[in-house]
């Protein structure tokens, strides 16, 4: 009675979760499920299931990963016991696990004992985002200020954002020189053919057109749920969400960028966060090379004016500005 005493004692003041269980066979010996024997106070404040006792796993959490059921009746057959990390996924959890078999092998039971570590998974994984974000943010600087053509580079480098952020399609519009048109300068995901119908979007109308017009962020979540007629452009290329910054240089908007997922239907505050970053090197770097062609233009008139004054005469330097050569 003593020992029984302590072991209860024992039993219900641990800190990890703590159950046995039963596993179960089919007929080829294949672990098919198993049933819950005994668990702690401890397993209800790890795993918020309740009233567990005598129930399938299948019955009471159908979306169990069948890995488990291998990895549970492997250690029942053979004995040995096993520490692991299990991603319940049912339960958007993580544990650190330690089972083992307990009684005769016959029985086909083993205890598990485990730990819910999912706020140090979460912050492992939040800190391995943050660090490729900052490579990506990097990457994608150090490519666009560099070059002298960064209108070619928007394709590659909004590819790598894609993957970045889950994302399957992207659209660069650049504003029309009388500011009244969109023309799509830079896509991905989707056929020619389908670029071919947007090659050119009015002000209003569409999301892009919209924050052309009105050059503030749009965030567009829920599209097939949604009767927003602005969003049926990318509701037709089967898009779930939907993120649109306008290029601006000075306050005055050059364009836009936008990133839209076909797999979830909302994108999280740092996603966003991302796609404004890399709208923002974008317009920054498509402004630099306007500015410098326009310089470039301006140097070619002045020396063309210069060299029709008699007596005059005008060469490039090493840095490709005009002189007067004496």
């Amino acid at each position: 009675e003593r020992s029984e005493e302590k072991y209860r004692t024992l039993f219900n003041s641990i800190d990890e979760g703590f159950c046995t269980i039963e596993v179960l066979f089919d007929e080829q010996g294949e672990a098919v499920d198993y049933r819950f024997l005994e668990t702690n106070p401890a397993f209800l404040r790890h795993t918020g299931l309740d009233n567990v006792v005598g129930k399938r796993v299948r019955e009471y959490l159908p979306d169990h990963e069948e890995v488990w059921f291998k990895t549970y009746g492997y250690i029942a057959q053979t004995g040995k016991a096993k520490r692991f990390e299990h991603a319940a996924a049912a339960l958007e959890k993580f544990y650190d696990v330690y089972a083992f078999r307990v009684g005769l092998p016959g029985k086909k039971r083993v205890a598990i004992i485990f730990n819910d570590i999912s706020e140090r998974k979460r912050a492992e994984t939040a800190l391995k985002w943050s660090a490729s974000r900052d490579e990506l943010l990097s990457h994608t600087a150090a490519r666009l200020l560099e070059s002298e053509d960064p209108q070619n580079l928007i394709n590659s480098l909004c590819e790598n954002v894609m993957a970045f952020l889950d994302c399957q399609v992207f659209f660069n519009f650049l504003a029309s020189k009388d500011e009244k048109r969109l023309h799509l300068n830079a896509y991905g995901g989707i056929t020619e053919a389908q670029a071919n119908t947007i090659e050119w979007l009015g002000l209003g109308g569409s999301v892009c057109g919209c924050v052309a017009q009105d050059p503030h962020p749009n965030v567009t979540e829920n599209i097939a749920l949604s009767c927003d007629a602005r969003a049926e452009l990318v509701r037709s290329c089967g898009v779930q969400a939907y993120c649109c910054h306008p290029l601006l240089v000075q306050g005055e908007m050059i364009g836009t960028l936008s990133f839209g997922t076909m797999t979830r239907s909302r994108f999280n505050v740092e996603e966003v966060s991302v796609m404004r970053a890399v709208a923002n090197l974008v317009a920054i770097a498509l402004h630099r090379i306007e500015t410098q062609q326009a310089l470039r233009e301006s140097e070619e008139h002045f020396a063309n004016f210069m060299q029709r004054l008699p007596g005059l005469a005008w060469i490039k330097d090493v840095q490709g500005h005009y002189v007067y050569a004496n």
